[in-house]
């Protein structure tokens, strides 16, 4: 059919608690990269593969989520040396110019609190399964008829943050943004010459692709595929001068682990991004995650996370760290969302109710949940960096300071962003 209509339909989705959004890097000799290039050669992180053979076998008696351990090291500390005697066997390492990341084999089950007594270690823990959370269910749809922008730019939600006005002054152009997802389909035309890749050498993606199998046993197949797609569309529709840069650390299934977020967020920070996304969320509070949120925010990065979809209560970690910016979803009257994180620890809320916006191989999906709440708000944090000519952090407190009120408000400290309100 081509007569524009958007047909909706239902499906059961993981919460989107983690999330993926970066902003973009600077080339090795210093300028922007321009959007289309491969980014490769990146002289800050380096990968350092442990010996070539084959994984060592699980030992039945560490529990599951302690089978690989992380370790954050300060700078020139040996990452075989400084754990001899530990049974732990080096996997891989990244080193960054605040010290260097290291996954390791644990078969004999070290406990992560004996290795921060380490001399040189500044955090250990499990390298735990990140994923999406619970199950919710979600409105998908997708558009029937031609691509065409003007589908994507009348929905509610544009006229509520008044962004037609807003497009006539800024569209968020300089900004680097970071989508840590489960990477995005470039060549969508809402994508198109906004987004830069990493070369496969890195050892990370920013290709968004699936394989058409249930691997993590929960008899839906691939249920995050076209997912960062969506973020980096979110992004692109709201600040279409902005830089995407999406780095693939969940996989099609919507899982990924610590070490996969960790060093995504590494490889951002050092190719100085000013915005990460992320719609992720972990079970408990993390010591390598804050140090990783820590590190961020020391150098002018924001990290907007997702509150999660688990309804009006404390919203999901990381997005309750003070180093994050958490993010809560609205509908169209900026009444609170019933799936939405709340509470006291949320900084911006943004529309994250049936925004329609890119799904791979061209098709439009409308995604409801805060993971598009989230890259809106991002969005938005770049066009006021651009108005103002302010870091990203600075951006947000001009956000959380001209935000507009929402309902219910008893409690609630912060409003949905208001870019209009900037000019």
């Amino acid at each position: 059919m081509s007569d524009g209509r958007v047909r909706g339909g239902m499906r059961n989705w993981r919460n989107w608690a983690l999330g993926v959004v970066c902003a973009l890097p600077l080339a090795c000799g210093g300028d922007r990269v321009v959007p289309g290039e491969t980014v490769s050669g990146l002289p800050a992180i380096a990968s350092d593969p442990a010996a070539p053979g084959d994984p060592m076998p699980l030992n039945p008696l560490v529990p599951p989520n302690e089978q690989e351990i992380v370790l954050t090291l300060q700078p020139g500390v040996d990452p075989i040396a400084v754990v001899a005697g530990t049974g732990l066997v080096l996997i891989e390492s990244t080193v960054t110019p605040e010290g260097t990341m290291v996954r390791y084999a644990n078969p004999l089950g070290a406990q992560p609190a004996d290795l921060r007594d380490i001399e040189g270690v500044e955090t250990a823990d499990p390298n735990v399964e990140v994923n999406l959370g619970e199950a919710q269910t979600l409105v998908l749809g997708f558009y029937e008829g031609d691509w065409d922008e003007e589908v994507v730019l009348d929905q509610p939600w544009i006229r509520s943050l008044g962004l037609e006005l807003v497009h006539t002054f800024v569209d968020g152009a300089g900004a680097l943004i970071a989508v840590l997802d489960t990477g995005a389909y470039a060549d969508h035309p809402l994508l198109q010459g906004k987004t830069i890749a990493l070369a496969p050498e890195e050892g990370l993606e920013s290709e968004e692709y699936h394989d058409h199998v249930d691997n993590d046993g929960d008899d839906v197949i691939d249920e995050a595929f076209g997912h960062g797609t969506h973020v980096a569309g979110c992004i692109a529709t709201v600040a279409p001068g902005a830089t995407i840069l999406p780095i693939r650390v969940i996989n099609d299934d919507g899982v990924g682990s610590l070490w996969d977020i960790l060093r995504g967020m590494a490889v951002a920070r050092d190719m100085g991004v000013d915005i990460i996304n992320m719609s992720i969320s972990l079970s408990a509070q993390n010591g390598s995650m804050d140090e990783a949120l820590k590190l961020c925010r020391n150098r002018g990065v924001a990290v907007l996370c997702a509150a999660g979809n688990y309804g009006n209560r404390n919203p999901t970690y990381p997005a309750w760290s003070e180093d994050a910016i958490g993010v809560a979803s609205v509908d169209d009257y900026d009444h609170m969302s019933t799936f939405s994180g709340a509470g006291p620890r949320i900084d911006l809320a943004a529309p994250g109710e049936h925004i329609l916006s890119s799904y791979p191989r061209g098709d439009l999906w409308a995604g409801t949940g805060t993971s598009m709440a989230t890259p809106i708000a991002a969005g938005c944090v770049a066009l006021v960096m651009q108005r103002l000519g302010v870091n990203a952090l600075d951006a947000v407190e001009t956000l959380e300071e001209t935000s507009t009120p929402i309902s219910p408000s008893a409690g609630v400290h912060y409003g949905r962003v208001s870019p209009a309100a900037v000019l």
